[in-house]
């Protein structure tokens, strides 16, 4: 039998998972992962302009000069995706780290407070909230008077989209990004 754990530990655990995201959601607005660099940024305008005159000159009686352009354009693509890819080795393990170093966070955070809360029923709420769903959020398979016992798994579920949406209210829409397409067909 499942123990009941303190009225307050549901209105810790949210609190919690509120802080946590909250800080997930600030920290992926500060971190720099999807600007251009100067060098990326005129690859990119060269290859939109190549594009743009060889669809200007789509006609038959300059085909060849259309031709000479779009190919133009696949070497500059691929001389971008060249300079991606030796940007991305020099800066190596630490970006990695870095871009992982969150989600690393919140793994630990969420096996702290299963471990913590275990063989303990985190909230109780009447059955009439939880009606078709009831066996699926339940701790203990009886309910208490009227009332199901729920556990961490499921209240954790819950509490942790409800967080991650008010943290996402809170800290605003992300800044919009212009970031340049891989494919520029």
């Amino acid at each position: 039998m499942m123990e009941e754990a303190p009225v307050s530990a549901a209105a810790a655990i949210f609190v919690i998972l509120l802080l946590l995201h909250l800080f997930l959601e600030y920290y992926s607005r500060i971190t720099p992962t999807g600007q251009l660099r100067p060098q990326e940024r005129e690859l990119v305008k060269e290859i939109r302009e190549l594009h743009r005159a060889a669809d200007a000159l789509a006609t038959p009686a300059t085909f060849a000069k259309s031709a000479k352009l779009k190919r133009s354009a696949a070497a500059k693509e691929k001389e971008l995706a060249l300079l991606r890819q030796n940007l991305a080795l020099q800066k190596g393990w630490w970006l990695s780290l870095y871009s992982t170093a969150p989600n690393a966070l919140k793994v630990v955070v969420y096996i702290i407070l299963a471990q913590w809360f275990w063989h303990t029923s985190v909230a109780t709420i009447p059955v009439s909230f939880l009606q078709p769903y009831e066996l699926l959020v339940s701790a203990n398979k009886q309910s208490l008077g009227g009332e199901v016992a729920v556990g961490i798994l499921p209240w954790l579920v819950l509490t942790s989209r409800v967080s991650k949406f008010v943290s996402t209210k809170i800290v605003g829409k992300p800044p919009s990004k212009s970031t340049a397409k891989s494919s520029f067909q």
